[in-house]
């Protein structure tokens, strides 16, 4: 019981948190850095996630990069902290531009591939996480979701080009 109360009063302060960033976008003018991490199992199935805040899409792991925090190691950080896992194999596919309301963001996405792994996702921040096949992706993804395989694709290609 004191565990499941710790889950709810944990999320309940996600979820208000995730409310004041909001309201501040919609005021203020700001910049700011995210990254987003696509999840790659042997089998090309990709890791999403549902954050027990926000919209309630599906979407890749990912946060906020701090002031002075490079994004590499801020999406090592995130990975660790949201499915404990532990990836300084990642390889950077590409970045882009983010405008949410009066804040303008540049996502740095990153490519980490998993091989038998299992991603143990944070409890309080993670709703569910799910290996998806590429071509079977659920109907509620994040549009982030789309620009972030875009670069993926390009990688990819890229790299069928140099063999």
């Amino acid at each position: 019981m004191l565990n499941a109360t710790r889950i709810s009063f944990g999320r309940l302060g996600y979820r208000f948190a995730y409310l004041l960033i909001v309201v501040d976008r919609r005021i203020r003018r700001s910049k700011g850095r995210g990254v987003k991490m696509i999840v790659r199992d042997s089998d090309a199935r990709m890791l999403l996630v549902r954050h027990t805040y926000g919209s309630g899409t599906w979407t890749f792991p990912g946060g906020r990069v701090g002031r002075d925090e490079p994004a590499a190691k801020a999406a090592q950080r995130e990975l660790l902290e949201e499915l404990a896992i532990d990836s300084p194999d990642l390889v950077e596919l590409g970045r882009f531009p983010l405008q949410c309301h009066r804040r303008l963001e540049t996502i740095a996405v990153y490519l980490s591939s998993r091989d038998g792994q299992d991603a143990k996702p944070h409890e309080i921040e993670i709703a569910a996480a799910r290996w998806f096949e590429p071509n079977d992706l659920p109907v509620d993804v994040d549009p982030q979701v789309s620009t972030a395989i875009g670069l993926l694709d390009g990688y990819l290609a890229e790299l069928r080009v140099r063999v």
